[in-house]
């Protein structure tokens, strides 16, 4: 699991390039432990799930094509979910709908369980298990990104 581990570091999150006051972390940012992120603000809940109501809807679409998979989905699945993304939330929008997430911590959450997903989806086609070597198995990215949608929703 540890490549499924998500590390933050503090380097800035003042306005203009200024480093936050001592003693004060940037809302959405950890606060002690590394491996926790810190609980997000009521705002940037509300801005990162209207993102996703809205524009940012195709980021959702692939989360739930991901949870939809399993852990050992057959070729015939694999291949209806990649045409599914395909038409839904294609990949090359994908990157750019991630990327607008308001949330920094879902917003990488999201892109892990975008590598998880195309290592499976890859495997799986061919009739091969994944092999996780550089990212997270899916079913890992799948339970941190709805973690992390289930914080933002509890305190929107």
């Amino acid at each position: 699991m540890a490549a499924a581990a998500v590390v933050f570091f503090v380097v800035d999150g003042g306005e203009e390039g200024e480093p936050a006051p001592a003693g004060q972390t940037p809302p959405g940012r950890p606060t002690g432990d590394p491996g926790e992120p810190a609980e997000p603000d009521a705002e940037l809940a509300r801005q990162t799930l209207d993102y996703l109501a809205g524009e940012g809807a195709p980021a959702l679409t692939m989360h739930r094509a991901a949870a939809g998979l399993g852990d050992r989905p057959a070729a015939d699945r694999c291949r209806q979910v990649g045409a599914t993304l395909d038409r839904d939330a294609p990949p090359d929008q994908l990157v750019l709908v991630i990327e607008g997430v308001p949330d920094e911590v879902l917003r990488d959450l999201l892109g892990d369980e975008r590598a998880s997903l195309g290592v499976t989806l890859t495997a799986c086609v061919k009739g091969e298990q994944p092999t996780y070597e550089r990212v997270a198995p899916l079913p890992d990215a799948v339970t941190l990104v709805q973690r992390r949608l289930d914080s933002l929703e509890a305190i929107r």
